[in-house]
C-alpha cells in the first residue's frame, strides 16, 4: 500500500495543519486547485485558508478524513432525504458559534455534504419553533415595531408557509431549505 501523501493549510490564526491529501480533496475548492496544479508532489509551502480558524479547520477536516471513503450520492436530492448518522449527530454537538464557523469553513472550503449536514441541523434546531423562539435561540435582537414586523410579514411571504410545513411536520428536504434560508440570513 503506497504511503498517503499530505498537504498543509495555515488557518486564519497563522496555525499550519497538515492532513492527508485524500481528506484535503473532500473540497472541491482544494480538489480542483490540486487539479489545476498537476504535480502534488511539489507542493511544499502551506495554502492559506484566510477565513477558518485552527479549531474550525480541524474540526473540518475531522469531518473529512471520517467521510473520506463515502460514495457521493447520484441524485442531489438523496442529500436531502437521508437521515442523520449517529457520528454526525455526535460530530455536531458544538456550540452555536463553532457551528456556523463550520457552515462558513464549509461553504468557502466547497464541501457540500458537511455544508448540507450543518443546514439540516440548523433546519432540526428550529423545527417546530416560533419566530420568537427562534430570535431567541439565534440571540436575534427582535425589536421591532408592530409597523416594521407587518411590512417583514408583507415581504416574505413565504414565512407563514414555512412555519405551516414546520408545525405539519414537513419532510426532510422542506426543512433543509428552511435551515439554508434561515443560515443565508444569519451569515450576511
Amino acid at each position: 500500500m503506497p504511503k498517503p501523501k499530505y498537504i498543509t493549510f495555515t488557518s486564519a490564526d497563522n496555525v499550519d495543519i497538515t492532513v492527508e491529501l485524500d481528506t484535503a480533496k473532500q473540497s472541491l475548492l482544494i480538489k480542483d486547485m490540486l487539479d489545476d496544479l498537476g504535480n502534488l508532489c511539489e507542493i511544499e509551502e502551506a495554502i492559506p485558508i484566510p477565513n477558518a480558524s485552527e479549531s474550525v479547520l480541524k474540526k473540518v477536516f475531522e469531518w473529512c478524513d471520517y467521510h473520506k471513503h463515502d460514495s457521493t450520492p447520484d441524485d442531489v436530492n438523496d442529500v436531502y432525504c437521508e437521515e442523520i448518522n449517529a457520528w454526525d449527530q455526535n460530530f455536531l454537538q458544538v456550540d452555536q458559534e463553532m457551528l456556523f464557523e463550520i457552515i462558513l469553513a464549509a461553504n468557502y472550503l466547497d464541501i457540500r455534504k458537511l455544508l448540507d449536514l450543518c443546514c439540516k441541523t440548523v433546519a432540526n434546531i428550529i423545527r417546530g419553533k416560533s419566530a420568537d423562539e427562534i430570535c431567541t435561540i439565534f440571540h436575534i435582537p427582535n425589536d421591532y415595531t408592530l409597523e416594521e414586523k407587518e411590512q417583514i410579514r408583507r415581504e416574505n411571504e413565504w414565512e407563514e408557509e414555512m412555519k405551516m410545513l414546520i408545525r405539519i411536520g414537513s419532510t426532510w428536504d422542506e426543512h433543509f431549505i428552511i435551515g439554508c434560508k434561515l443560515v443565508s440570513i444569519l451569515c450576511i
